[in-house]
């Protein structure tokens, strides 16, 4: 499995992940584009975000992680819908 960094540059499972993301780093790790970022957080449905100043957004690992999980869970309940139907 690769992950991006901030660089554009390929980690592999080798080397230590990152304790926070920038949104550009968040985006690229879950292949979404910053426009779908930002509908996600206006929705209330993106990531807990850590501001570090006035202009730098992080997302904590653990973050991205229970945001992660909260979409698995959702497609699964619409998976488990849609069968049951």
């Amino acid at each position: 499995m690769y992950k991006i960094t901030d660089k554009g540059r390929a980690m592999t499972d080798t080397t230590p992940e990152k304790v926070a993301y920038t949104i550009k780093e968040f985006c690229a790790l879950y292949h979404i584009g910053r426009t779908h970022y930002y509908a996600l957080q206006a929705s209330g449905e993106g990531p807990v975000e850590l501001r570090a100043g006035p202009r730098k957004v992080l997302i904590t690992r653990r973050s991205a992680e229970a945001w992660e999980r909260r979409f698995e869970k959702r497609a699964a309940n619409d998976h488990s819908a849609i069968n049951a139907a």
